[in-house]
C-alpha cells in the first residue's frame, strides 16, 4: 500500500505542476526560482537587454568543467557566470568583458557529492547590439534534469500496478 501512496503523490503532484514545467526547456528563465532545466550539454544563449539567465542541471561527485564562449555583437558585452548549490551559496564563478571576436574561458570545480546547481548568467550590454554566449557542460554533469524529464509532456499517463489494476 505505501507504494501506491507514494505513486498517487508522484501522480498528483505532476498532475498540478506539470504546466508549468512544460516551457521549460524552450526559452530562457529570467527567474531564479524556475530555471531552465539542462537537457543537453551544450547552451546557447542570447540577450539584446542587461538580463540574467538561470539554469539547472545535476552535478557531483567529481569535477565539473564549463566552458564559455561569448561574443558581443556590434561591441562590447560584460558576463558575469555564478554557479550555485541549492542553498545559493556560490561554488564557482568568473566575470568578464567581451569584444566583437569571440572570447573562450574556461572554468573548473569540483563536488563531493551528487546535487543539484543552479547557473545564474548575467550578460550586459556595454556599447554592443546584443550578446550572445555559449557553454559546454563536462565531467562529473548529468543533463538528464530531474526525475521530471523522464515524463511525457502531452497525453495521459497511464501506470500498470504489480496487482494488475491500471491507474
Amino acid at each position: 500500500m505505501k507504494n501506491n501512496h507514494s505513486l498517487l503523490v508522484v501522480i498528483l503532484i505532476f498532475g498540478c505542476y506539470a504546466p508549468s514545467f512544460t516551457g521549460l526547456t524552450a526559452a530562457q528563465s529570467t527567474q531564479m526560482d524556475h530555471p531552465t532545466l539542462v537537457s543537453s550539454t551544450e547552451v546557447t544563449g542570447v540577450f539584446d537587454r542587461d538580463v540574467t539567465h538561470y539554469y539547472s542541471f545535476d552535478a557531483g561527485p567529481g569535477e565539473v568543467t564549463i566552458l564559455v564562449a561569448s561574443q558581443g555583437i556590434g561591441g562590447t558585452t560584460y558576463l558575469q557566470w555564478q554557479v550555485l548549490d541549492q542553498n545559493q551559496k556560490s561554488i564557482n564563478g568568473f566575470d568578464y568583458l567581451t569584444a566583437s571576436t569571440e572570447d573562450q574561458k574556461i572554468t573548473r570545480f569540483t563536488l563531493t557529492r551528487k546535487q543539484t546547481v543552479l547557473l545564474a548568467v548575467k550578460g550586459i550590454l556595454q556599447n554592443a547590439r546584443e550578446g550572445k554566449y555559449e557553454l559546454r557542460l563536462s565531467g562529473a554533469v548529468n543533463t538528464g534534469g530531474s526525475w521530471l524529464s523522464a515524463l511525457p509532456r502531452k497525453g495521459t499517463l497511464i501506470l500498470k500496478m504489480k496487482d494488475g489494476t491500471v491507474k
